[in-house]
């Protein structure tokens, strides 16, 4: 495998300055590096894959974005855009 296929693309929030960044990166500690910050003071979401489904209205199911912070890290829903 390359790396290529091991690059991901995170959405981090960061619970202390209340600001984001998005971008591509190995793992989510790597991308808490790029944007310069701590991974406990960052909530982290990891988009999802387009997989084929017959049986949903689109033809395919994710694309969207998984928490990677436990729920109990997570920012107050009126934080998130």
């Amino acid at each position: 495998m390359t790396l290529e296929q091991y690059i991901k693309t995170y959405r981090l929030y960061n619970r202390i300055t209340k600001s984001w960044w998005e971008g591509q990166a190995a793992s989510a500690q790597e991308a808490c590096l790029k944007a310069g910050w701590l991974i406990g003071d960052t909530w982290v979401r990891v988009r999802t894959p387009v997989i084929h489904s017959p049986t949903s209205e689109s033809g395919h199911t994710g694309g969207g974005l998984a928490d990677i912070t436990p729920k109990e890290l997570l920012p107050n829903e009126k934080d998130t855009p």
